[in-house]
């Protein structure tokens, strides 16, 4: 064994005895988190393609199409507005009624 990892893996194992041992009246998980879609993944890789392409980022004509493409689903595919998340202060104040 490497040198301190006979007192990591003790002090593992003396954690995970007292997390075991102890009662838990409420356990709260948090829901994973879902990767982030790009809507418009695909019209902005046509875009970014038709740029290469022709050589000139500020060729009106030759991408015509695809920037169209790109435009109209940014326009119909508006990102939901999440709630805003509580503050500090409303945590601080919440656990103020335990202490």
């Amino acid at each position: 064994m490497p040198r301190g990892a006979y007192k990591a893996a003790r002090r593992f194992d003396l954690a995970f005895f007292v997390v075991a041992n102890m009662k838990v009246d409420k356990l709260k998980v948090r829901p994973k988190k879902l990767a982030a879609n790009a809507p418009c993944a695909a019209e902005f890789a046509t875009v970014l393609a038709c740029w290469a392409s022709t050589s000139d980022i500020r060729s009106q004509t030759a991408c015509l199409e695809q920037t169209k493409a790109l435009r109209d689903c940014m326009a119909t595919r508006r990102p939901k507005v999440n709630k805003s998340k509580p503050t500090v202060n409303y945590h601080l104040a919440r656990f103020s009624k335990r202490v």
